[in-house]
């Protein structure tokens, strides 16, 4: 059972916190930016096109067998991220996130819905009383850790959010129902991956593991070429000479400055004539493979320092250069037997998913709900969500 913080979107989503979708494997890159998630519209649930003018009061409320989904329920779990949604999206953009939150919404409401009246109804006579000390254990750990264990403190926070000590405690019961009945009803059934399968997800999963070496850089360089004479197209080699002797002598000096205590930046920026020099000298992620051959021999030195690490000079044909080390990365290679128990949990959480997909389909169809109703209600709460945030909606068109 998951503690902490609750949310109030779909039973369903929380119930199977950790069991709805795959699992990270292994490393990820340093600095790498997460992408937002999207979902496709479940099967069986209206889509945008459906949603147009409904007459007033149309599809405020859907039956769902022994109970009745009302679109009040649409305001408290999803305002938060519709709201969200309305301050960044424009007008079109967050009327298409709207449909899509929705539609999420619903086919996880029907889903909640269905599994807690199969669950009940396979209830004995004696269970429902450790479920309300499961109940009870569930609120005084969530009072504790949230509000100093003061019941007072926390029905004060629920009423500004429109919400009851009674509501929380149904939510809960309602979880407790749920994941126990998954628990008995589809875990048992998850089968254990073979190696062959295991194998199979590893090679699905390791070229996009795998990661190169890599080093961050600063340099500082000095070109010959550039201490030359002004205009001079063909120099004769006593120029080339006493060039490469200011070359040399700009970064000694330079490399003093740094060991003396200047920073490689303020260095970078007085001394190099390279095209990052504005920056400090900052190069950034590199690799063997990512700068031309005149670099390589900056990127042998570099692979051979200690982050934070300073080199000697180092000389070529045409420059002579000051590399440091800002940062190393050792890359990342995925290995089977290290990953086998990640992918034994991918595996088996989406085995849980599907079983639990199957068992909601089952009993979608025993529901016999009517396409229209579930039509109608669809709109409706789309044109809710839009009402609702109209302020907001027309904010976000202005930036």
């Amino acid at each position: 059972m998951r503690r902490g913080r609750r949310t109030w979107g779909s039973l369903v989503v929380v119930a199977l916190a950790g069991c709805m979708g795959p699992i990270p494997v292994g490393s990820t890159r340093p600095g790498g930016a997460s992408g937002r998630t999207t979902h496709s519209v479940p099967a069986g649930t209206p889509t945008a096109g459906a949603v147009g003018a409904s007459r007033a009061g149309a599809g405020e409320e859907l039956r769902v067998r022994e109970e009745t989904l009302k679109l009040t329920q649409l305001g408290r779990e999803l305002d938060d991220p519709l709201g969200e949604a309305a301050k960044r999206l424009s007008s079109a953009e967050f009327r298409r996130e709207a449909e899509r939150l929705v539609a999420r919404w619903l086919h996880d409401k029907i889903a909640e819905m269905l599994l807690y009246q199969e669950a009940m109804e396979r209830l004995g006579s004696d269970a429902h009383e450790r479920i309300e000390r499961h109940v009870d254990a569930e609120l005084r750990t969530l009072i504790s850790t949230e509000h100093q264990g003061i019941v007072g403190r926390y029905e004060k926070a629920l009423a500004q959010e429109g919400r009851t000590l009674a509501d929380v405690r149904e939510r809960l019961r309602r979880e407790v129902v749920i994941s126990g009945f998954l628990d008995a009803d589809v875990r048992g059934r998850v089968s254990e991956p073979t190696r062959e399968e295991l194998r199979a997800a590893y090679d699905a999963e390791a070229q996009g593991l795998r990661r190169t070496a890599q080093r961050r850089m600063s340099l500082i360089e000095v070109r010959v070429l550039s201490l030359l004479p002004p205009a001079e197209a063909e120099p004769t080699r006593e120029q080339l000479a006493e060039a490469r002797k200011q070359a040399r002598n700009l970064i000694e000096k330079a490399r003093a400055d740094v060991v003396a205590g200047m920073s490689f930046a303020e260095a970078a920026r007085t001394y190099s004539h390279g095209l990052h020099a504005p920056e400090g000298g900052e190069w950034g992620w590199v690799t063997p493979d990512s700068v031309r051959e005149r670099f390589l021999p900056v990127i042998e030195a570099l692979y051979r320092l200690d982050e934070g690490a300073l080199s000697d000079i180092i000389e070529t044909a045409e420059s002579f250069f000051l590399v440091r080390c800002d940062e190393v990365d050792p890359g990342y290679e995925p290995d089977f037997q290290r990953l086998q128990p990640e992918l034994r949990e991918q595996h088996m959480r989406a085995e849980f998913n599907r079983l639990v997909s199957l068992r909601v389909t089952r009993l979608r169809e025993k529901a016999h709900l009517d396409p229209q109703e579930v039509e109608r209600f669809y709109v409706a709460a789309v044109q809710s969500a839009l009402s609702r945030h109209h302020v907001a909606e027309r904010t976000s068109q202005s930036h």
